[in-house]
């Protein structure tokens, strides 16, 4: 079995080495192993499918922070910034 380096699978795959290090200790990369510092990746292993969720349900509490806000008498557009009056300073 031929092996690639990460640099060559990221070129491959079309991602960043970065991100075939993640997948690669995730386990989401089968028959990689590590030698040393560095990962082998099977040269015959396709690139793992996408598992982020796009759909946004994991966003679990959206409304009750927008409630929260409301009754703390926040504003959609508080930005979370404090602002001092030094007028009163001499």
């Amino acid at each position: 079995m031929k092996y690639l380096s990460v640099p060559q699978t990221a070129e491959r795959w079309g991602i960043t080495p970065r991100r075939i290090q993640i997948l690669c200790s995730e386990d989401r990369i089968p028959g990689a192993v590590k030698i040393g510092n560095r990962w082998a990746i099977p040269d015959d292993e396709p690139k793992p499918a996408d598992a982020r969720i796009k759909s946004g349900k994991y966003i679990k509490n959206r409304h009750k922070m927008q409630d929260r806000r409301k009754r703390r008498g926040f504003s959609p557009s508080h930005t979370g910034k404090v602002f001092c009056d030094n007028s009163n300073k001499a």
